[in-house]
């Protein structure tokens, strides 16, 4: 998994605690979230799949970064064979 430094110099070694993972600061900096998966509507759906993510989850990531500054665009990827019409209609307008 690809790691970025957070501080110190980055051609010493790095304690782990002095790392963050790629999906966080791609989250955080860059202000990008990525969805790879079926879209169902409630976290543990009964569909029985691992490839599955609640919009809920999705949902409240985009409020965090709302509050953290409103006037950034957020950039959402979504790359899913399908799910609930709905809850993808929900995501579009949020």
């Amino acid at each position: 998994m690809f790691r970025v430094p957070i501080e110190g110099n980055t051609k010493e070694h790095l304690h782990d605690d002095q790392f963050s993972y790629a999906p966080s600061f791609i989250s955080r900096e860059r202000r990008m979230i990525f969805l790879r998966g079926v879209i169902i509507g409630w976290p543990g759906g009964n569909m029985g799949r691992t490839d599955q993510f609640a919009a809920s989850q999705i949902f409240d990531d985009i409020m965090a970064m709302n509050i953290e500054d409103s006037t950034k665009p957020i950039t959402l990827i979504i790359e899913s064979p399908g799910g609930l019409m709905d809850i993808g209609i929900a995501l579009y307008d949020l």
